[in-house]
C-alpha cells in the first residue's frame, strides 16, 4: 500500500509555470522510455533492464533526478 499526501500550493504564476514545465518533462521521459522499451522488445524479444534504461537516459532531461 502506498501512502500519499496532498497539499495546496500557494498560487503564484511562476510556481505554476515551473510545475507545469516539470510535469511535461516527466511525461516526456515516460513516453520516451515506453517507446524505447517497446522497440527494444520487438527487436530483441526481451525487455530492456532498468539499469540499461537509466544509462541511456542519464542527464538527458531537465529534471532533478
Amino acid at each position: 500500500m502506498f501512502v500519499t499526501h496532498s497539499f495546496q500550493i500557494p498560487y503564484d504564476r511562476n510556481i505554476y509555470k515551473e510545475l507545469r514545465t516539470m510535469q511535461r518533462e516527466a511525461a516526456s521521459v515516460w513516453n520516451d522510455i515506453v517507446r524505447e522499451a517497446t522497440s527494444y522488445y520487438f527487436a530483441c524479444k526481451k525487455w530492456v533492464s532498468k539499469t540499461e534504461i537509466q544509462a541511456i537516459r542519464k542527464q538527458t532531461y531537465n529534471l532533478h533526478s
